[in-house]
């Protein structure tokens, strides 16, 4: 099912717009990596044809609403992120992926985020 504000687009390549509040157009095949997390929904990188996405956006699901919170410290797309209990926290780590200016570079590198404090 999909959501009634959610733009669905099918093309070569498959595309994708999370909601029109996004104003981000998502490559479907590397979107990035979702992360589902106390009710919400993490949308955390990507990738558009000939850049790379640095953005976390949030969908709050008793809200209904998408956020934009702080974004990664590298732009990256085909990474992984997997949410954690840290102490008395849960935290979402992305672990590596690429980032693409103008070439392709693997990363080698974890990033830490806190949704409790948008860092």
């Amino acid at each position: 099912m999909v959501h009634q504000e959610t733009q669905l687009f099918e093309d070569e390549p498959a595309l994708i717009r999370c909601l029109p509040q996004l104003n981000d157009l998502r490559l479907a095949g590397e979107l990035t990596d979702l992360s589902i997390e106390l009710d919400c929904i993490f949308a955390i990188g990507g990738r558009a044809e000939d850049a790379s996405f640095s953005t976390v956006d949030k969908f709050d699901t008793k809200k209904r609403r998408w956020v934009e919170l702080a974004p990664l410290y590298r732009e990256r797309f085909n990474h992984s992120a997997v949410s954690v209990q840290v102490g008395r926290e849960r935290v979402i780590c992305v672990f590596g992926g690429w980032t693409r200016n103008y070439e392709e570079e693997y990363l080698k590198t974890c990033e830490l985020y806190s949704p409790r404090e948008d860092r």
